[in-house]
């Protein structure tokens, strides 16, 4: 039989390494299709647009493409909280947000990106209805709980249905 596990309060990483990443698949998103683009211009005849302009218009969409991902990463302002019983994302202020279930999306070490899965039956808004997110978080907001929240994500993962 397992120990439970321990209580913990984790903020989600506001930015950083998470809005990087963001940001450069927001470009790549913007690049390929003024990429694709840019060659079917090239091939048509009488148009007078030079290699510069075509490479003009790959930055345009590459500019683009980044922005709107540095924009659409931003993470709201929570954290995540283990009460040994259940999970829960609070707010700024410690306001329970919602209850749900973390599951790891991606472990780098040093860095986690949980989707978070809201449980329908506490949700409030009817029909079931889900509201998945991505919760970045990185040791280096806080890394003197971060074993604890590794501990908590491995032994409860299912939002406290412990094996």
């Amino acid at each position: 039989m397992r120990a439970a596990a321990p209580a913990v309060d984790y903020p989600a990483s506001q930015g950083g390494f998470w809005r990087r990443i963001g940001a450069a698949l927001g470009g790549v998103v913007g690049a390929v299709p003024a990429a694709w683009a840019s060659s079917h211009l090239a091939l048509q005849p009488g148009l007078p647009v030079g290699s510069g302009g075509l490479a003009l218009f790959m930055l345009l969409g590459l500019g683009l493409g980044a922005w709107a991902g540095w924009r659409w990463s931003r993470v709201p302002a929570c954290s995540l909280y283990w009460d040994g019983g259940r999970w829960q994302r609070r707010g700024p202020a410690g306001d329970a947000l919602d209850a749900g279930v973390p599951e790891l999306a991606l472990d780098w070490g040093d860095w986690l990106l949980l989707r978070w899965r809201r449980d329908p039956s506490a949700a409030g808004d009817g029909a079931g209805a889900r509201h998945d997110a991505f919760i970045p978080l990185a040791r280096r907001d806080l890394p003197s709980r971060w074993h604890l929240l590794r501990v908590a994500l491995r032994q409860c993962p299912r939002g406290g249905d412990t094996p």
